[in-house]
């Protein structure tokens, strides 16, 4: 059974980037890139800690992202340790193994199978959190691409963004449920 009562929080830093980007048609130069995605994995991280230290909190914290933010949530694993309860990265990309080695969190990782540039990164991932002793789980949907879950472009898949979500939301119960 899939239960979705969450309390969710949504840092606006990541969409301010985005926001940014796709206004003005530009990419962000890859030598500005790692400094906002230190920034905004700082800002997500005082957030869950704001959300963690709630009165009505449970203590456990999951995290989930798309893209940027599949990025932002694989970084939050690193540096949360125990802090985080689960993690739930859509397309990101994935850390080094010398920071995988650092990950406790539960990872349930997304992949499309078209996103090479991606995708090309679970198997080392993937071995990475094995020799850690760390719980994860890694779907490759077949004929998907980056951003299959977003229904806003053409590369939405509807099939792929609903086993998915699916998979996320029986994650989320285990990990942070139990």
């Amino acid at each position: 059974m899939v239960i979705m009562s969450f309390a969710w929080i949504l840092p606006l830093l990541p969409l301010a980037v985005f926001a940014v980007v796709m206004a003005t048609g530009r990419r962000i130069p890859r030598s500005v890139a790692p400094g906002l995605g230190i920034a905004a994995t700082g800002i997500v991280f005082a957030a869950a800690m704001w959300l963690k230290s709630r009165p009505d909190s449970t203590g456990k914290l999951g995290a989930v992202g798309f893209c940027f933010g599949g990025d932002i949530v694989n970084q939050l694993a690193v540096r949360m340790g125990s802090d985080l309860a689960a993690a739930v990265p859509f397309y990101g990309r994935q850390p080094s193994a010398a920071d995988a080695a650092k990950i406790t969190a539960p990872i349930n990782a997304q992949y499309g199978e078209l996103d090479t540039r991606v995708t090309s990164g679970w198997p080392a991932f993937d071995a990475a959190l094995t020799q850690a002793h760390v719980p994860h789980e890694g779907h490759i949907y077949k004929g998907a691409n980056h951003g299959f879950h977003n229904d806003t472009t053409p590369r939405y898949d509807e099939a792929a963004a609903k086993e998915a979500w699916l998979r996320t939301l029986e994650w989320l119960n285990q990990y942070l449920r139990a």
